[in-house]
């Protein structure tokens, strides 16, 4: 940490890496939110391989899926939470 400008340049490159996946996730969860038959379709796919990534997986269940669709929920409810806004803190860094 002994250059600082290329610190902050990282620092802010990841709040904007941060701030693009919240609002990936945001539509995905949107999207699972409209259509809950998705993680069990996904389960029940035929067993496969895309981009070395087998399918589905193993080690997790739908019912993994459904917990980390509620831990989003409580990720964007924080990021939207806040007046001013706590992400409206993370875009006042952004250039």
């Amino acid at each position: 940490m002994s250059n600082p400008v290329s610190w902050i340049n990282q620092y802010v490159s990841n709040i904007q890496t941060l701030i693009s996946t919240m609002e990936a996730l945001r539509t995905m969860n949107d999207e699972l939110t409209q259509d809950s038959t998705i993680p069990t379709r996904y389960f029940a796919s035929s067993p496969g391989n895309v981009g070395g990534i087998t399918y589905p997986r193993a080690d997790i269940a739908a019912a993994d899926i459904t917990n980390a669709q509620a831990a989003l929920v409580q990720l964007l409810f924080t990021f939207d939470s806040g007046n001013p806004t706590q992400k409206s803190y993370l875009f006042k860094v952004l250039p």
